[in-house]
C-alpha cells in the first residue's frame, strides 16, 4: 500500500474547513455590523454635543426674542464686537432636515425639535409653561 490521502478523505476535509469557514464568516457579521452602529452612533452624538454647545453659547448673547414658535426662533443678540443683530434657528418640522442657524447648517438629520418658553412667575412660586410663544 503507498502512503498517501485517498480523494475521500481530500474532499472530507475541504468539506469540514468550508463548513469551519463559513460559520466563522457568520458568526462576525453581527459584530461587524454593530461596529458600524457603534461608529455611526458616535458621529450622531458629537454632531449632536457640538450643536447643543453652540447653542448654549449663542443664546447667552440674546437680548430680544423677536418671535418665535415650536420650530423656529428670531432673535436679537450681540455680536463680539457689541453691535446688535439678528438671526434665526429654524427647524422645518420634517425628520431628517437640518437645524439651521442663521441660514447654516448647525446639525443634519434632525429627528425632533421643540422650543418651549418656560416662564418663572416670582409672584406665585411655580413654573409655567408657554409654548409656542
Amino acid at each position: 500500500m503507498k502512503p498517501g490521502f485517498t480523494l475521500i478523505e481530500l474532499i472530507a476535509v475541504l468539506l469540514l474547513v468550508g463548513v469551519l469557514v463559513s460559520s466563522a464568516t457568520l458568526s462576525f457579521l453581527p459584530v461587524a455590523d454593530a461596529l458600524v452602529q457603534v461608529r455611526t452612533n458616535t458621529r450622531a452624538m458629537q454632531k449632536s454635543r457640538l450643536a447643543m454647545a453652540r447653542l448654549a453659547r449663542e443664546f447667552t448673547t440674546i437680548s430680544n426674542v423677536v418671535s418665535g414658535d415650536a420650530h423656529t426662533l428670531d432673535y436679537l443678540f450681540l455680536d463680539p464686537a457689541g453691535v446688535l443683530r439678528q438671526r434665526d434657528l429654524s427647524w422645518s418640522g420634517t425628520p431628517g432636515d437640518p437645524l439651521l442657524l442663521g441660514g447654516y447648517t448647525l446639525t443634519d438629520d434632525v429627528g425632533d425639535f421643540r422650543l418651549q418658553y418656560i416662564d418663572y412667575d416670582f409672584d406665585a412660586p411655580a413654573w409655567r409653561t408657554n409654548a409656542p410663544w
